[in-house]
């Protein structure tokens, strides 16, 4: 009993140290679990602010939490996943969080986190659709690399609307850059190379806005993140689209 007991205790001293660790190193995961345990306050659901952030500040955050996710229902044809929203709104706050120069960062399907200058309609937008993606291929699927960078980021600047990297709706082809045939696959390469090239996010949506346009639009997009969610591979039916 006592070996059995002091191995208790080991797995416990262990889980506080690793629960130590993530919170030293990457304290948005940790506050995605525990948002009042960084200071954050409840919002509204599962919508949490800086406690800097003032009423009006909140009232238009909370209009633009909103229109950002019914941008992204209106395309999924609902929402699935329903994440912790962390939303900061001052410099204290953002470096609570180690924001290290990114804007908003989602956490596979389970939160997000936006910093002063992200509290917008399109920046809400954007990664609750990274979310909803996520979810919709599942975790180990999104863990190991199911979908290429440069398709998440496309997909979710298309979702979005994002008047930086796209035409106006209704002008035809809305891409302002072809798309060159190496952009980033893996993660960490595309955070590299688009804070270096913010074009990459105007090719990536160029890319997938003109498949879509040519495989059955919206309709094709879902198909193929459902079918890579099944387990099929993202190049095969990329290149391969039921519908083609």
């Amino acid at each position: 009993m006592r070996r059995v007991g002091q191995t208790i205790l080991l797995v416990l001293a262990l889980l506080v140290l690793i629960g130590g660790v993530i919170a030293w190193t990457e304290p948005a995961v940790a506050a995605i679990v525990c948002p009042q345990c960084f200071g954050f306050e409840r919002l509204r659901g599962s919508i949490f602010v800086d406690p800097a952030m003032s009423t009006d500040l909140r009232s238009d955050f909370l209009e633009n939490v909103t229109e950002g996710e019914q941008r992204v229902s209106s395309f999924f044809g609902g929402l699935r996943e329903r994440p912790t929203i962390l939303a900061c709104a001052s410099t204290t706050c953002a470096r609570r969080m180690h924001e290290k120069g990114a804007r908003a960062v989602s956490y596979a399907q389970y939160g997000l986190r936006l910093s002063p200058v992200a509290l917008d309609v399109v920046t809400v937008a954007h990664e609750r659709t990274h979310i909803e993606v996520h979810g919709r291929i599942g975790i180990v699927r999104f863990l190991t690399g199911a979908l290429p960078a440069w398709f998440d980021e496309g997909l979710a600047v298309l979702v979005s609307d994002d008047p930086r990297y796209l035409r106006p709706a209704g002008s035809g082809d809305r891409c302002l850059a072809a798309p060159n045939q190496n952009l980033p696959i893996g993660t960490a390469e595309w955070m590299r190379r688009a804070s270096a090239d913010p074009t990459l996010y105007t090719q990536a949506a160029c890319r997938v806005q003109r498949w879509a346009d040519a495989h059955g639009g919206r309709d094709g997009l879902l198909l193929l993140i459902d079918r890579v969610g099944a387990g099929a591979s993202f190049d095969t039916v990329w290149n391969n689209p039921p519908n083609s």
